[in-house]
């Protein structure tokens, strides 16, 4: 045997389809056997092994049945909706079991005289998501003496994703690769893991691999052509009787083995009826014979007993009579006795129950009295924790409005501001505040008007100073262009043209500046507290801070007036209810002697 050849050593799943951990030992000489039902998933266990780890590919023919095995040469087909089984569903699994996201590890463990190797492949999914991460990988040492492992899960039996398991085998005791395209994976192992001159070969070997894990070979209604021609391509020729015995011999199992089975299950299903009709007849038997017999048996010990009692207990009745005869007689005087006690004592109890019903009358008035009473002193109490705090509100609403009548007075202060004077007329804040505002802004808009109108008047000036010069340059090019003997009447003409345009452009541009200074000055006019803006202009920051102080004073006393309109709902509450405290005292209570209904409560329970 050539010691370069690898041969498998071991198939290994992590959280791959329907297993959680796999690990499958192959035979020494690297063959792997799956013996099983029809449809028990030995060709789904299959495929998450071949060809996907032989070249990486994971395209959704490589998981179903072979199709078009006419055309071997056929290169693997793009994952297609029309395809029942996918990658993804291979790594989720399919059915109630199926899982919505999972990240999976498929790879198997080779072995030569001279090197070890690892091939795998690692993938997260989730349903629904467009990212579909993949990573293949390849662990090799030529170390034989030193076992090659990879650590794909973490300590609770976690997937690592591509970051961790990078992390998590960066001191693998020998060379790790790993790869983010498939490409990457097929051009190494193709050169690297199995020799071969070109990813082609790796590709053939792949389709050989997914030809043999299909069901053909054991169906019966396929041609062998393609499987015998795929083969040739990837490694030496086997004998067309040869592959003809290995199928007919897998048939002959699959039938022995369902012939045992179901002889199996006829056996069983014998021995079961066997004993079913055993202890059915027993059953009857007893339900028609023992049952009856037993149960009488028992019903004619038990009157027997029931017999004897009944005759001793007689005997012992009419002894006890012949000596209750003196004592009935004792007893009925006793009795005659005890009764006219006892009339005594009822009406002594009628007298109690009469006594006891006027004390609990007055130990209920003495009880609603005390709860009536505390009712009152706690709602004066309350009354005037009421006040007090709405004392306290009003204190803080004065010492508030204090604080407005500096700010009023600075606004009433300032020069020059006739618009701003009339504003200061309104008593109530909140309006003020509002009209402030608007004065704000109406004098940052002819603040900024103003400057516009200055700043057309700057660009005219500019361009009056530019159309002189231009008219300027233009003498000197006529004078350059008019220079002969010929020109020299049309040069005064061309001069007369050149100054006659230049100034009437200057004209209009003269006139369109007056306009506007005639503008600035009827804005200034009828704005007259615009110019003290533009004098100071660190005016519109201090009226602005005003504006500002102003507003949170406001926000504050509409707190404040909020809270004492509250508090004084409640006062009005207190009062009510304390109103009719005092109206129930004085109505209820008014000839009430508390100090004479304790007195009499004291008296009968000495008595008693």
């Amino acid at each position: 045997m050539n010691k370069e050849i690898l041969r498998p050593v071991s198939f290994h799943l992590r959280n791959f389809n329907n297993y959680t951990s796999l690990d499958i030992p192959a035979s020494k000489n690297g063959n792997l056997t799956l013996i099983g039902e029809n449809a028990a998933g030995k060709t789904t266990l299959a495929n998450c092994f071949f060809p996907m780890l032989i070249d990486g590919s994971i395209a959704t023919p490589s998981f179903n049945p072979a199709k078009g095995t006419d055309r071997l040469d056929k290169t693997t087909t793009r994952n297609s909706a029309n395809d029942t089984r996918n990658f993804e569903g291979m790594l989720l699994g399919w059915g109630r079991g199926a899982m919505k996201v999972r990240t999976g590890y498929s790879y198997m463990t080779m072995r030569s005289d001279k090197r070890q190797v690892i091939v795998g492949i690692g993938a997260h999914r989730a349903v629904g998501e467009n990212r579909k991460p993949t990573w293949w990988f390849v662990a090799s040492t030529d170390d034989l003496n030193e076992g090659l492992s990879i650590r794909t899960t973490d300590d609770t039996g976690r997937s690592l994703e591509k970051d961790e398991f990078v992390e998590r085998n960066h001191g693998l005791a020998g060379k790790l690769e790993v790869f983010s395209q498939v490409n990457e994976f097929q051009n190494y192992v193709s050169e690297k893991i199995y020799g071969f001159s070109n990813p082609k070969s790796l590709n053939q070997l792949a389709i050989t691999y997914r030809l043999l894990a299909s069901p053909i070979l054991t169906a019966g209604n396929a041609r062998l052509t393609p499987i015998l021609e795929a083969m040739k391509n990837a490694q030496e020729g086997i004998d067309t009787q040869v592959i003809d015995f290995v199928a007919n011999t897998q048939r002959d199992v699959n039938r022995k083995k369902a012939i045992f089975d179901r002889l199996s299950q006829a056996e069983k299903r014998l021995i079961r009826l066997k004993k079913e009709i055993f202890w059915r007849n027993l059953n009857r038997l007893q339900e028609l014979t023992l049952n009856p017999y037993g149960d009488n048996h028992d019903k004619l010990v038990k009157q027997r007993n029931i017999k004897d009692h009944d005759r001793q207990k007689l005997d012992d009745f009419v002894k006890q009579l012949d000596m209750l005869h003196p004592l009935l007689e004792q007893s009925e005087d006793l009795v005659q006795k005890l009764q006219e006690k006892m009339a005594e004592q009822k009406n002594i109890e009628e007298l109690r129950r009469g006594k006891q019903d006027q004390v609990q009358s007055i130990l209920r008035r003495l009880a609603a009295y005390d709860n009536l009473k505390r009712q009152y002193d706690k709602q004066q109490t309350d009354l005037k924790s009421s006040q007090k705090k709405m004392n306290q509100l009003k204190d803080d609403e004065s010492k508030l409005t204090q604080q407005v009548t500096p700010l009023r007075d600075n606004l009433a202060s300032l020069d020059g501001l006739t618009q701003l004077q009339q504003y200061l007329q309104e008593n109530d804040l909140d309006k003020l505040v509002e009209q402030l505002n608007h004065y704000l802004r109406k004098m940052k808009s002819l603040k900024n008007k103003h400057d516009s109108i200055q700043q057309n008047q700057k660009h005219l000036t500019e361009d009056i100073g530019i159309v002189t010069e231009i008219r300027e340059n233009m003498d000197e090019k006529i004078d350059l262009r008019t220079n002969g003997l010929m020109v020299g009447r049309i040069r005064l003409g061309l001069h007369k043209d050149n100054l006659d345009v230049h100034n009437a452009g200057a004209a209009k541009m003269s006139l369109r500046h007056a306009e506007l200074e005639q503008e600035r000055k009827d804005l200034l006019a009828s704005n007259p507290d615009l110019q003290k803006f533009l004098d100071v202009e660190s005016l519109m920051g201090q009226l602005k801070k005003i504006s500002d102080q102003l507003k949170q004073f406001s926000k504050e006393l509409a707190i404040l007036k909020s809270k004492i309109d509250k508090q004084d709902y409640q006062i009005n509450t207190i009062q009510m209810g304390l109103n009719e405290s005092t109206k129930r005292l004085e109505s209820e209570y008014k000839d009430f002697d508390i100090e004479q209904a304790k007195h009499k409560n004291r008296k009968f329970k000495k008595r008693n």
